[in-house]
Order: C-alpha cells, then structure tokens, then sequence
C-alpha cells in the first residue's frame, strides 16, 4: 500500500454525473473508541500497574522489554474494552490492525550502537519481537487471547490513513466478527499549553472497535447494530449481542483524480476554506470527541422529506418534517491516493481526549475499584 498524505491539495474526485460512475462506498461501524495522551512518567506506571481484563498484571516478560507506543495503544484498548455498554461478540475470535508511528527507532538506534561497539553478542533476542512494526499487533492479540488476524500497517507520517483503509476491507473480507484498529504517535507538547516549562514528549493513541454493520430494512433506519457473524455473509448466533453502532467509518474512491476542480463541486469535502485539514491522528481525534447535536425539524406537513448532505464538521439531519431527526455529524476527509474517508457520528463521544490518565486510571491500574 502506498504512502497516503491524506491532505487536500487542490484535487477533487470527479464531480457526480461527470465522467465515470460513482462506485458504492465500503462502509464498516464503529462500537466504541478511547483515546489518550502518556508522559515518560505515566508509560512507566502502566508497565506495573496497568491490568489484562480478567485483573491480572502483566507478564514480566513482557513489562520489561514491551515499548512505550505498545503500552499506550494496550492501555486505549483495555478503556475501550471496559467502557463497551455491552460484551463484544466473539470477542476472541476479533483481529487487530495496528499502526504505529516510527516505531522501535529508538531502540533499535542503540542496539546498532551497541552492535558497532560490541559487535553481535550486544544485541538483544528481544529486539525484533518487541520493536518491529507488528510488536503493537502482535503484543495485543497475544495479551488479550485474540485468535484473528493481527499485523502492523504502515510505519510512517502516512500510517494512520493507511490504517483505517486496511480496517475497512479487513473488517469486510476477513472470517472474524471484527477488528481492533489501534495507532500511536510521538508528538511535542508545547510549553504554551501550560503543561511544561518547556516542549516535552507525549505519545498519543487511539483504538478502534469496528465490525461489519448489520443490514436493516430499510438499510437507513437507526440505530444501526453490529453483525455478530463470524462469516462475512453468514447468518448470525441465535442470540447475538445487540451491541449498537456509534458511528460509521465509510471509503469512497474514484478512479482517477481531476487536477485544479473545486472540491466544492463534489459535495465540499473540507472543513472550511479551500483546504482540508490532513487526515492525521490529531484531527481524526478531534472529529471523535466533537458532540453531536440533534436539532428539531419545524412542523410543516406540506414539505417533504428533509435530507441535508454537509460538509466536514456540519450537522447532517434526515427526517420528516415535524420530528425530532436523527442526530449525525459528519466529517471528511480527501486522500489524493485514497479516495474520501467519511466519519459518520450517531451519537455523542462519552470520553475525552486528555493529556493525563485520569479518565483510564479506575479501570486500568492496580489498587483502585472500577468506576460506576
């Protein structure tokens, strides 16, 4: 997969109705996400406080030589995995996808330094297992009990535009009822923020619970849920969890792009002004934790059905005049060697991105009861 920028640089897909026909968006839901953003000092607490779900620590194999992205991208998932009203289905038979960015640079920096002072005895057994680009993924699948598929995509400033795309056809494709999307990044906080006399390192991350979304008649009709099926295609359990979708993560592509049109002319998929902002993980977090609103339709039965296609960051509202419409917001994203990512919310994010672990502590360290 090549490297996606994801960044609107003058380009557009070909307008509706102009050249070749537009193809069906692939589509997959979202069950629930967390978010967070670790210090050094709160890394190092997670190696021996932080706890598996059935509450026991982690393996000391594994705290001692496990790296700083992979116990922020675990620590994201035990929250996500906790704060899900309901359990997932077949919760061990899910895949997880990971991306991390620049992953194992450090460590593998110094075991080169070693290696040209000490020559091969210096280098470490655990090297590639723990710092090689599917450590996250695979560290995770191993952790959690998860028998699908597990692997890194990506590696670099383009990784998490990669991500999603690779989850949206896994999810569709792979034998197993959903996947864990995962991505960490390194990034400086400023000293303006408040939080630093001066710049210092935070590693962010964000997991994923996505899974096929169930059809319903008609398709458009909320709230949607989640196939439970194992199969793509197949029929679910007898008795699936009936685990709602919060939003939806859609791809639509075109077959070639169209130098200098207005992205105004295929529905204004930017936030605002004439470029879109970069699909990165900062602003993909942004548009999660942004709430949702419902907004009331007047009452007047000579008009007809409303349906309002928006641009990144508006209120979309679909319903007949005189009811309360459905709440959505919608946020897009222009990819040049992707195609258009769209981030459907149904319902409003009930965490926050923060740059502390207050919010994940209850659930997650050792010596603390779960919250309520």
């Amino acid at each position: 997969m090549g490297k996606a920028t994801a960044r609107y640089q003058g380009t557009s897909p070909p307008p509706p109705g102009e050249g070749t026909p537009d193809r069906s968006a692939l589509r997959i839901g979202i069950v629930g996400w967390s978010s967070g953003a670790f210090g050094m000092g709160q890394l190092q607490r997670l190696r021996t406080e932080m706890r598996l779900p059935d509450g026991q620590p982690l393996p000391h194999a594994f705290v001692r030589h496990a790296d700083e992205q992979t116990l922020a991208g675990l620590a994201a998932v035990l929250q996500t995995w906790r704060q899900l009203p309901q359990p997932l289905p077949l919760a061990e038979q899910w895949g997880v996808l990971a991306a991390p960015e620049y992953f194992g640079k450090e460590a593998t920096l110094a075991a080169l330094q070693r290696y040209r002072a000490e020559g091969p005895s210096a280098i470490s057994p655990h090297l590639i297992p723990n710092h090689c680009l599917h450590s996250l993924a695979g560290s995770i699948s191993v952790l959690l009990g998860l028998h699908g598929p597990n692997y890194g995509v990506g590696g670099g400033p383009g990784q998490f535009a990669e991500l999603l795309l690779a989850g949206i056809l896994e999810t569709l494709q792979q034998p197993v009822p959903g996947f864990w999307l995962v991505a960490t990044a390194w990034r400086m906080v400023p000293s303006e923020l408040g939080l630093s006399a001066q710049s210092i390192p935070v590693c962010l991350a964000l997991a994923l619970a996505v899974c096929r979304v169930a059809q319903a008649e008609p398709p458009s009709v909320p709230p949607m849920r989640c196939d439970a099926s194992a199969q793509a295609g197949s029929i679910p359990s007898q008795d699936p969890p009936n685990l709602p979708v919060r939003a939806t993560l859609e791809w639509k592509s075109w077959p070639r792009i169209v130098v200098g049109a207005s992205p105004a002319s295929y529905g204004g998929f930017t936030s605002s002004g004439p470029r879109a902002s970069p699909l990165q993980l900062e602003s993909f977090l942004r548009a999660l934790h942004t709430p949702v609103t419902t907004r009331i339709i007047p009452n007047d039965n000579d008009l007809p059905t409303v349906a309002t296609p928006v641009s990144a960051g508006a209120n979309a509202v679909s319903g007949r005049q005189g009811r309360s419409a459905a709440s959505a917001r919608v946020f897009r994203w222009i990819c040049p060697e992707i195609g258009v990512l769209e981030l459907r919310k149904s319902q409003p994010a009930e965490q926050t991105f923060s740059a502390s672990t207050e919010a994940l502590r209850p659930p997650l360290f050792a010596g603390q009861e779960e919250a309520a």
